[in-house]
């Protein structure tokens, strides 16, 4: 209704300039177009789950991805085996838990402390730990700072299993519910 006003404004003032009617009804159209699509044009906000946009979504892929590799990256500077496993472990689950987001977008409200703080934990325990390695003085504490770091990072590959499996049992309970419902209209229908 706005938009209806505005435009016979501007016609009124053209014609009441003796601006002439064609003149009026294309200021009117040209002052239409520029308000609907300058003005009033919105972005279109697609909801993947309760509180989620896929804008949420593409931006947590995004900074996922970059942790990732980060994580990648700092494998060329694990000097134990034992570490290098466990943050190679930490990357495959990564990875598998970033498709099932990017595969199905409502997971992400599940995956969000994943996504917010174990990963960022992981990656902070690995600089650090790189860190100490190379400073000298700390090779005194080595064996003890090795297997606690190794211990660590696979507590948190197992909480990155246990992630993912949650992922996938609560798309396993969709299927069922989506059969069950199924199977009762089926059988309400007399099929």
């Amino acid at each position: 209704m706005k938009r209806f006003v505005a435009i016979l404004a501007v016609l009124a003032l053209l014609f009441g300039m003796k601006a002439g009617l064609i003149v009026s009804v294309l200021a009117g159209a040209a002052t239409y177009v520029l308000f609907v699509f300058l003005i009033l044009r919105k972005r279109v906000v697609r909801i993947v789950a309760e509180g989620v946009t896929q804008e949420d979504v593409d931006a947590a892929l995004a900074e996922g991805s970059e942790k990732v590799s980060g994580l990648e990256a700092s494998l060329a500077s694990v000097k134990y085996e034992s570490v290098a496993e466990a943050v190679r472990r930490i990357v495959t689950v990564a990875k598998a838990i970033y498709a099932d987001i990017r595969k199905e977008p409502k997971n992400i409200k599940q995956a969000r402390k994943f996504i917010t703080y174990y990963m960022d934990t992981a990656g902070y325990i690995v600089s650090r730990y790189i860190e100490i390695c190379q400073d000298k003085s700390y090779v005194a504490n080595g064996d003890a700072l090795i297997t606690k770091v190794a211990g660590t990072l696979e507590n948190l590959a197992t909480a990155f299993v246990k992630m993912k499996s949650r992922l996938m049992e609560n798309d396993l309970y969709e299927l069922e519910t989506e059969i069950k419902v199924l199977e009762q209209t089926i059988k309400s229908e007399g099929f």
